[in-house]
């Protein structure tokens, strides 16, 4: 049996055609289409240059970190936790709010 693969390249798609001879003058044609081949190179390649120029040409110098005293001290955080004047509002709130939703359930 011998085989014979005839490939036609478009630009959207390519053919792949198979023939497979028989002994008796006979043969297997295999077609395929494959979409968007020529694509998916182009999009190969672009991806192992962009590779290629990040890690070979496009090569950065570390940045030399300054001593901790030359950047100043660190910021100190802010105390979050609500204050007993806080707490006080935010209790008369909630009972004017239940307040008024008692009164309007009431009517």
């Amino acid at each position: 049996m011998e085989v014979e693969v005839y490939i036609y390249k478009a630009v959207l798609n390519d053919l792949y055609l198979n023939f497979q001879w028989m002994d008796n003058s006979t043969a297997l044609i295999q077609v395929k289409v494959v979409p968007l081949m020529n694509t998916l190179w182009m999009g190969f390649g672009l991806l192992v240059a962009g590779l290629a120029v990040r890690t070979i040409v496009w090569r950065q110098e570390p940045i030399e970190a300054k001593p901790r005293e030359e950047i100043g001290p660190a910021p100190k955080k802010a105390d979050t936790r609500p204050t007993a004047k806080d707490k006080e509002y935010y209790e008369s709130k909630v009972e004017e709010e239940l307040r008024k939703f008692k009164q309007k359930k009431g009517k």
